[in-house]
């Protein structure tokens, strides 16, 4: 573990440089639009980004709503062409959008061959579980369309 710290450098003092280059990074991404790169956005969720805190929000608070919406269109793309795939950052930037950019993203993470990061995304946002999200989610499960796991995983989060 010590070869992924900076040479010098605490944990904590690594970490808090981890923030700032995903902060730095996530907002040229956003300056120089490169989330309409599908390619981009494979490559970032294809890989494992250790201490990738405040990535999504970051790049989310970066961007107009339309932009916004783009960045949830081509991430589902890109997810869906990563087998492996790490969904923090969209998690992370469905959690601060606005009601109306969510409910957007509701519609088009149905496309989602995994739908873990709806069921994290909903869960994180805090529904109450009369809610029109949450009764979306039992129903995929009674229907098939997502396993009993992601909604024990969804409990999980909201508890």
């Amino acid at each position: 573990m010590q070869d992924s710290y900076r040479s010098g450098l605490s944990y904590e003092e690594n970490r808090e440089k981890w923030k700032l280059d995903y902060t730095t990074l996530a907002k040229e991404m956003a300056k120089e639009h490169l989330y309409y790169k599908v390619e981009m956005l494979v490559k970032i969720y294809g890989e494992r980004l250790p201490h990738n805190y405040q990535f999504g929000s970051t790049v989310a608070e970066s961007l107009s709503a339309s932009e916004q919406r783009t960045f949830i269109t081509n991430s589902i793309e890109a997810l869906n062409a990563v087998e492996q795939s790490d969904t923090h950052t969209l998690i992370d930037f469905l959690c601060i959008v606005e009601e109306d950019v969510f409910e957007f993203a509701i519609g088009d993470m149905r496309k989602l061959h995994n739908k873990s990061v709806l069921f994290a995304s909903v869960g994180a946002r805090g529904y109450p579980l009369d809610h029109p999200y949450v009764e979306e989610l039992f129903q995929m499960v009674r229907e098939g369309y997502a396993g009993a796991e992601l909604l024990k995983n969804f409990i999980n989060i909201i508890q």
